[in-house]
């Protein structure tokens, strides 16, 4: 353990080291408390022996300076002092120290108050560790319950509208005569109807995508496949809402096969995700850039467009849940924030990861998503016990 001495006779200061270092610990040794406080600011010291009678700031200040610091209350404090009366040690006590030893030191006792020293100061270790684990547990609490305050706060919000839309013409309908509705406006409102629900099951169903993921309530089937088939059936099925933005999808598949051992089903919700929210995102009149490359024992596809982009700051918080950079345009409008939170855990599940580059705000976005090639990851084997 670190050792922290603060002495200034140097006949004193020697003998503690080396029967401190002897025992197996290491050991900083300062003159007075100024120095002494300012190597505690950056390093712990689990026990620390402190003369009273100090230059500067005496051993009371320093010890009481310690006890006010983010650590201070775990160190085990001993004082050097000479022979003083039980009023004098009292004080010293009160003041924060735990222990003392009188001068002059006698070797013998100073070994076994040592050792009481050691034990003491381990088991204010135990007791930081504990505490700090007992902290990180419950700042983990209160960011799920913090989350679970989003989720409430964004489902009932995301709802509402698709719910008031549906609940107002299933109003107006029954308010009305059989006789004032043709087949086509019947048709148009059960149309909405159906489109309006469509989205309130897409909600619910990404959220349950989100917790079987960080619950590892998925099933990952696992096989070698050429990543070029999901990738080109993705861009069919977008093909048409690119052609409404007048965008260009730009993917020239390559002549060679790029084998990726992973679920497909998996890799095509990711690339969905991907090329749905280039298009969302980009202006009309733009390209969206696709490719494939193999870099080392993996199978790299880069999704990049042309559209809002990301400042250097907002790189992170792009695949968090809930997260949405930009303003909410009308193609954003139903989006819970939750389809790059999914495109990251899928891909990490599956051995790979996902990753986000920009110049910068409206300076457009490149994706990339990297999956291991045709062989199994060492990881898979995690993902596959999940099922």
């Amino acid at each position: 353990m670190n050792v922290l001495i603060i002495e200034d006779d140097t006949y004193v200061t020697r003998l503690l080291k080396d029967t401190i270092r002897r025992a197996g610990h290491d050991v900083t040794d300062c003159l007075d408390a100024e120095s002494a406080l300012a190597h505690y600011q950056t390093t712990f010291y689990p026990l620390i022996i402190s003369d009273i009678g100090l230059p500067g700031i005496d051993g009371v200040g320093f010890i009481r300076r310690v006890r006010e610091m983010p650590n201070g209350k775990y160190s085990f404090i001993v004082v050097s002092t000479g022979v003083a009366p039980p009023s004098e040690l009292a004080f010293l006590l009160e003041a924060g120290a735990d222990d003392y030893i009188t001068k002059p030191l006698n070797l013998d006792i100073l070994k076994i108050r040592l050792e009481i020293a050691y034990a003491q100061a381990q088991h204010r270790i135990r007791q930081k560790k504990t505490d700090e684990d007992i902290q990180q547990a419950l700042t983990h609490l209160e960011e799920m319950n913090r989350e679970k305050i989003e989720i409430f706060n964004m489902v009932s919000h995301d709802l509402k509208g698709p719910l008031t839309f549906i609940l107002g013409i299933v109003d107006f309908v029954s308010h009305s005569s059989p006789e004032e509705f043709s087949k086509a406006k019947l048709y148009r409102y059960f149309s909405d109807i159906q489109k309006n629900g469509q989205r309130m099951f897409q909600l619910m169903d990404r959220l349950l995508n989100v917790n079987n993921l960080e619950t590892g309530r998925i099933n990952l089937n696992y096989e070698v496949f050429d990543i070029c088939f999901p990738l080109l059936q993705v861009i069919e099925i977008y093909t048409h809402d690119a052609l409404k933005k007048q965008i260009q999808i730009d993917f020239q598949p390559p002549p060679d096969e790029f084998l990726v051992y992973a679920d497909e089903s998996a890799v095509q919700q990711i690339l969905e995700n991907l090329i749905s929210n280039a298009i969302k995102y980009s202006p009309p009149h733009t390209q969206i850039s696709i490719s494939l490359k193999a870099h080392n024992e993996y199978i790299i596809c880069k999704v990049q467009d042309e559209g809002q982009g990301f400042d250097a700051h907002e790189k992170d918080l792009i695949f968090h849940k809930f997260v949405r950079l930009h303003p909410v345009v009308e193609e954003t409008r139903h989006s819970a924030g939750l389809g790059l939170a999914i495109v990251k855990r899928l891909a990490e599940l599956m051995g790979g990861r996902v990753w986000a580059e920009s110049p910068g705000r409206g300076n457009g976005s490149t994706f990339f998503v990297q999956l291991p090639k045709s062989h199994a990851p060492q990881s898979s084997v995690t993902a596959a016990s999940h099922s």
